[in-house]
């Protein structure tokens, strides 16, 4: 639990901290060692103990698919898969030593970079982490490019390549002349066509390597738990020993030309799923940091994000809007060009007055800007944002860290801390006025460099043409700027008298030191005190029921209740009020309905806890359903019900969905007829079903609010939640909407682009599991996963991915499932297929080998013990402060599993798991479940051989 909560936390970093190069005088970072060898590559050496006895490996290349000629399209891209293959050092393979070692690596090729990485490498094997440094040389000139490599590799890419065919591909495609203007980057996709994959020779490809994988283009990274002039003095020799090249390369970047005209263009595709607009403009960003406020301008990308988002919103929120949804942002599109898109799907007849509508906004943001109030209120949410980073001890990732070298390898950009570059962030932030965000809107927003693009299945829809579009921009210019009522202030949410219901019952849970309150209405709730969280408090609440006791009468209205909560406002207020209400107050909370759940969850400050109370108590007892807001949702839904794709893949889906899980009262389709038994007066009640009586619900408050604040707030704005005290808890109803077959074996043909051959095996069985049986799941995830690698990837080339999943639950009902899924061509997918289930008998009658089984074993091994070490390192630190952990075990407490008890669930090691308990677990899957074998094969005549 602790894992998935710091990753969370990690990816909240990586949005936030690499989104803010700072631009300063160059600061040191304590333990990097950086410099130039003579040869012209680079490396960068930090040690980085975040990851205790860990090193990570990085190859940053400077060269992509940008460089290709129009007879190399592909190659680097084939190279970056040559690279593991026989090398200098690895003349068995590169993949094979990984595999072998258990090693954690990845590459990835793209139109400016490719880029190399081998992680989490253990410092105490002094082997391995050599190797690794010859490998890293080996990838800069000693790859071997062998024909029968090649002929491997080639078989392997048009797999990847075919499982990419599809209707987005083909969109990225089409509209890429007009996005990047005709230029080099409208023709260069990275992977090359099937035919160019297939003609390729090792002397084409070796040509490749050698024109453009030279030291000047190469950056080398170790970032890790390490002594980094120990490992500099290696890299010296090791990658010393590369010759310069006798004519060093400056590597330009490709330029788009301007245009002045709207680009425009009509994607017509019978799969396109929906019927919209995309309006683009490009703009050139500069990226020399001594000419250019870096930092400054990408704050104001984010400001300018947000503003204009709530522009769109406050349309929605008044009803006004033509269009069922509009997003609008502004980011990197290639290197050192940045775009602002508007994206929009109009209502069926209102494509003009959707398109209008929007050029109406782009044109007031350009004419009259933001407004000081919007944005001091942008400003400090942005702010919020930022300063719990500041705070934080644990910033960064290695990945991370290669992102900042990186953007000093390419760019000069100074090398400081992640703390440095938040700190720098902040104070930029802190400085802008109004008037730099909206000049700086104002420097790029103009009729240049514009793509106008409409997107539709049929000819007949989305006829809007260049004319149209350019009649619209110019009257825009001439009319009045458009504006918005400002919506009236709430001076005080609550204006009405609430009358506070009681604590009845106070009881300690010693052994976890929590208070658990009954309440005169029936709730309970369990109440931590964490006084140093930060001063944050969460709450949470969970009711048994959910969607298994809607009625199917109700299945219809319930969706659209399910969808219109909190679209009509609450009480007297409108969204907009309410918008503007909630501005900077930090709260946070949302309303959940799943399967066999009801839930309540959100947290805030403890200065905001009062408001974040008096808002919930509002959510649960004044929600709105406009009658205009739910036409407007019954409309669209019927809109794209009638524009959705019906050929392709998505006929495909539709034809499986029915088979796996066939209409009836219970599953009725989602179609014309069904929407149209959608009704607005039951919306209210089906709401009130879920959570109009608060005796059901169990809540959770954690975090920094002392006892009685908390005691005062929950008697006046929880415990006087309708409720009935006594009522006997509430209980799912089991549904179960799949085919009661136990076997479906069905093989489909549709019309789709290319060669191919898609393969769905599933199998499902309802026996409870024993704690070691579920660990031994695990490993036959991952077991099948790599056999099926081995075999059908590496030996037969016939797959380019294989995505196995395997599952074990215990509520509502025990049921475990393994689940693989991949795509080769026509003629090789029963083959492919039969393969897999000969691995599958291998695994379940325990035929595999040794070696096969600690390929996976080892690694679940090592990952296991060292994240218990982790955890018993940090939860003496961390158990009384986390306010998430606790949430987690309040959780697992109102579940049933007591904490500290024998009633806890047994915890099983990877490392007491042996072969036998593997294929026991996986015969006791198979043995009578039920089976979904289902192929789907593109129609013979659709495809030729290349």
């Amino acid at each position: 639990m602790k894992r998935s909560i710091y990753i969370l936390a990690l990816q909240m970093v990586i949005t936030i901290c690499m989104l803010f190069v700072p631009i300063c005088s160059q600061a040191q970072i304590n333990g990097l060692v950086q410099g130039k060898l003579p040869n012209g590559l680079t490396y960068y050496i930090l040690r980085d103990p975040s990851n205790a006895g860990e090193v990570n490996f990085y190859l940053y290349q400077n060269v992509g698919a940008i460089l290709e000629t129009n007879k190399q399209y592909g190659l680097a891209h084939f190279l970056e898969h040559m690279a593991f293959n026989a090398t200098e050092h690895f003349p068995h393979g590169v993949m094979t030593y990984l595999r072998d070692h258990s090693l954690v690596f990845n590459a990835q090729t793209g139109i400016n970079e490719t880029r190399f990485q081998v992680n989490n490498v253990p410092v105490a094997d002094s082997e391995v982490t050599a190797s690794m440094m010859l490998l890293l040389k080996d990838w800069c000139n000693g790859i071997k490019i062998l024909p029968k490599d090649v002929e491997k590799e080639a078989n392997i890419i048009s797999e990847e390549w075919r499982q990419s065919r599809n209707v987005n591909k083909r969109l990225t495609e089409a509209i890429a002349p007009y996005i990047y203007n005709h230029s080099d980057y409208a023709t260069h996709n990275v992977i090359g066509s099937e035919k160019q994959i297939h003609s390729y020779t090792a002397k084409d490809i070796k040509t490749f390597y050698q024109q453009w994988y030279r030291p000047e283009l190469q950056c080398v990274a170790i970032i890790g738990d390490i002594e980094p002039t120990e490992y500099e003095k290696e890299v010296k020799r090791i990658f010393g020993a590369i010759p310069a090249s006798k004519k060093p390369i400056t590597r330009e970047n490709a330029l788009v030309p301007e245009n002045d005209t709207p680009l425009y263009y009509r994607f017509i595709d019978k799969e396109n799923t929906s019927n919209s607009v995309g309006i683009y403009q490009r703009n050139l960003a500069i990226t020399d940091p001594t000419k250019r406020d870096v930092v400054g301008d990408q704050l104001k990308a984010r400001l300018f994000q947000r503003l204009a988002s709530q522009e769109l919103a406050m349309l929605r929120n008044d009803a006004k809007e033509e269009f069922i949804t509009a997003t609008v942002s502004y980011s990197p599109l290639v290197r050192q060009y940045d775009q602002n898109a508007w994206d929009f799907v109009p209502y069926a007849g209102k494509e003009q007055a959707a398109l209008k509508q929007i050029l109406a906004i782009r044109e007031r943001i350009y004419r009259q800007g933001f407004d000081s109030e919007e944005f001091e209120q942008a400003k400090e949410a942005l702010y919020n944002e930022m300063k719990p980073l500041m705070e934080s001890d644990n910033l960064g990732t290695p990945d991370n860290w290669m992102d900042v070298f990186k953007q000093n390898y390419l760019y000069g950009m100074p090398l400081e801390s992640f703390h440095q570059q938040i700190r720098r962030s902040v104070e930029s932030l802190v400085d802008m006025e109004v008037e730099d965000l909206n000049a700086w809107v104002r420097s790029w927003m103009n009729d240049k460099n514009l793509s106008f693009i409409t997107y539709s299945a049929n000819p007949s829809d989305m006829n809007v043409p260049l004319a149209q579009f350019q009649k619209i921009l110019a009257e825009v210019k001439e009319d009045p700027v458009l504006t918005f009522d400002k919506p009236a202030s709430i001076s005080q949410l609550i204006d009405y008298k609430i009358t506070p219901g009681k604590i009845n019952k106070s009881t300690l849970i010693k052994d976890m030191n929590v208070t658990e309150w009954t309440l005169s209405n029936g709730a309970k709730v369990l109440y931590k005190y964490l006084p140093d969280a930060r001063k944050t408090i969460y709450f949470v609440g969970s009711a048994m029921g959910g969607n298994s006791l809607v009625t199917s009468k109700d299945l219809p209205s319930e969706k659209a209740m399910q969808s219109l909560i909190m679209q009509s406002g609450l009480y007297k207020y409108s969204r907009n009020q309410l918008y503007e209400w909630l501005q900077n107050k930090d709260i946070q909370l949302s309303l959940s309905i799943n399967d066999y759940t009801d839930g309540v969850g959100g947290n805030t400050t403890v200065a905001h806890a009062e408001d974040f109370f008096k808002y919930l108590h509002l959510v649960l007892t004044k929600q709105n359903f406009n009658p205009a807001v739910f036409n407007k949702f019954v409309e669209k839904s019927k809109y794209l019900y009638s524009n959705r794709s019906k050929t392709g893949m998505s006929a495909v889906q539709d034809s499986i969905n029915t088979i796996l899980y066939p209409p009836s009262e219970d599953n009725p389709r989602e179609d014309l007829a069904f929407y149209n038994r959608m009704r607005l007066q039951d919306l209210p009640r089906l709401f009130n079903d879920r959570f109009g009586n608060a005796a059901y619900f169990t809540f959770c408050l954690v975090g920094a609010l002392p006892e009685q604040e908390a005691r005062q707030i929950i008697e006046k704005y929880v415990a006087s939640l309708p409720g009935t005290p006594g009522v006997a808890p509430r209980q799912y109803k089991l549904k179960n909407i799949s085919s009661p077959k136990r076997e479906i074996t069905c093989e489909l043909e549709a019309d789709l682009e290319g060669d191919l051959g898609e393969i769905e095996l599933a199998f499902t069985n309802d026996k409870p599991l024993s704690a070691k049986e579920q660990t031994a799941l695990n490993v036959v995830k991952d077991l099948v996963q790599a056999r099926l690698f081995d075999e059908l990837r590496e030996k037969e080339g016939g797959v380019y991915s294989i995505a196995v999943d395997a599952d074990y639950q215990q509520v509502p009902r025990f049921m475990e499932e393994l689940k693989i899924h991949f795509t080769t061509e026509r003629e090789k997918a029963t083959r492919m297929k039969q393969r897999a289930y000969e691995i599958l008998a291998e695994i379940r009658t325990n035929a595999f080998t040794e070696e096969n089984f600690k390929k996976v074993y080892i690694p679940l091994v090592i990952e296991q013990e060292a994240q218990q070490k982790a955890e018993r390192d940090t939860t003496e630190s961390t158990e009384e402060t986390d306010p998430m952990l606790w949430i987690a075990m309040l959780n697992a407490y109102v579940e049933g599993h007591k904490s500290n008890s024998k009633d806890a669930p047994e915890v099983i090691n990877f490392r007491d798991i042996t072969r036998k308990d593997v294929a026991d677990v996986l015969d006791k899957l198979m043995e009578g479940a039920k089976k979904r074998d289902i192929t789907v094969k593109s129609k013979q005549e659709q495809y030729s051989d290349f």
